[in-house]
């Protein structure tokens, strides 16, 4: 019994000390949005008091301001530290979430390894700056988990599906909007296979639309603005550009002539929205748009990262192709989901610039770690390699790259 939660705890660890040595080494609230979420939670520890303020969308995520705020009414320490450390110790909990969700489908030592993977990336290793973010997924990673759980009796699930979005939704509304467009898309999924136990995700679905109308129309009113607009904007883009294409087509071989110059100067919106220079400079580069002008370091990054992500895509088509356990259809629906919420990101400049393909791909990773370890797993045993040692390697290897060791090696700041 005791031996179950060594792996669990030992993950902790090292998530928090990671985060601590973040948090303690760099002035993170001075930067970007950091500096409004925490003068926000300043603001609450000495008047008392919280309220939404105006158009600041950041005063609708409770859990990064109003809650260690009054933390800190209670022990009565010193503001910045109280802060650093709620944050610190609060998202160390997201790699331990990851390693009970692959749990459910892999031996404890690849689960992991799956968490590890999680803690890769930039998003956690710089986590206290976008530590609502982390907040909100380790809401959205046990809300995964309860659905993925069969044994829990009715009425708990039912408090835990409500407790895990009211969670996220108080939490981040970014990732209240992705975790609204997984569930929708996963229930549609689910509904027209006639998987059993889509009742439960109709409940997870329900209660977050519930939770997400009281708290973002009803009380702050400018996440709900916000969604709005972004949903809007990112599906009449993606119309138009459709639509376009499609007169483009539909011009007769006679008309090309006398078409193609109307055609090029009316649609630049439409040459924007196929260039790769429209999407955001994650993708960019990700797509080797400055590879050329790269320094080595950056170039053996560029290698690993795709590397991963080869690999996790891999992992989700055995998970689709194989039966038994890894056939979970929630799951799996979950997972398709997510890498099509990657894709869309990709798809849309508009999505990529104002929310971020990092933002999607991270949060995305909730269920699609644990298919880069089934990829992992599966490309080692073809090459006759020790499981355990290859994902490590490509995992040692990816970390050099994000926490700068690569760059130091060559004598380089990343």
């Amino acid at each position: 019994m005791k031996n179950k939660w060594i792996l669990p705890i030992l993950i902790g660890i090292i998530g928090l000390v990671i985060t601590l040595s973040y948090v303690f080494n760099n002035n993170y609230t001075a930067i970007s949005d950091s500096e409004s979420e925490y003068a926000i939670y300043k603001e609450i520890t000495e008047t008392g008091s919280w309220k939404p303020i105006g158009d600041n969308v950041l005063s609708s995520c409770l859990m990064t301001t109003l809650l260690p705020a009054l933390i800190q009414r209670v022990v009565r320490a010193n503001p910045l530290v109280v802060f650093n450390l709620y944050v610190s110790i609060v998202i160390a909990f997201l790699p331990i979430v990851i390693f009970l969700i692959a749990k459910q489908f892999l031996r404890p030592h690849y689960a992991c390894l799956a968490s590890v993977f999680v803690m890769s990336q930039p998003y956690f290793l710089w986590s206290p700056s976008f530590a609502r973010i982390n907040v909100a997924l380790i809401f959205f990673g046990l809300l995964v988990l309860v659905l993925l759980r069969k044994s829990l009796e009715t009425r708990y699930r039912v408090s835990a599906i409500v407790v895990c979005t009211v969670g996220i939704v108080i939490s981040h509304y970014g990732t209240a909007f992705a975790g609204l467009f997984i569930l929708g898309l996963t229930w549609v999924f689910t509904t027209l296979r006639g998987v059993h136990g889509r009742e439960t995700m109709t409940i997870a679905l329900v209660s977050l639309i519930v939770a997400m109308f009281v708290w973002y129309s009803l009380v702050t009113i400018t996440p709900a603005t916000y969604g709005s607009y972004v949903i809007r904007d990112t599906a009449t883009e993606i119309r138009d550009a459709v639509t376009k294409t499609e007169i483009r087509d539909a011009v007769t071989k006679t008309e090309v002539r006398d078409a193609v110059t109307k055609v090029e100067n009316e649609n630049s919106e439409e040459q924007s929205f196929w260039s790769i220079e429209s999407r955001g400079p994650v993708i960019q580069a990700a797509f080797g748009k400055r590879l050329s002008v790269m320094n080595i370091p950056q170039k053996i990054e560029f290698v690993f990262s795709w590397l991963t992500v080869i690999v996790m895509s891999y992992g989700l088509f055995l998970m689709l192709r194989k039966k038994g356990e890894l056939a979970h259809p929630n799951f799996q629906a979950l997972s398709v989901v997510c890498y099509s919420m990657i894709c869309l990101t990709v798809l849309s400049p508009y999505l990529s610039n104002v929310y971020g393909i990092s933002r999607t791909y991270y949060t995305a990773l909730i269920p699609l770690s644990t298919c880069f370890i089934i990829g992992g797993i599966d490309v080692a045993e073809r090459i006759k390699v020790p499981p355990f040692i290859l994902i490590s390697g490509l995992l040692v290897s990816f970390m050099l790259c994000t926490t700068g060791i690569m760059h130091q090696m060559f004598g380089l700041v990343r």
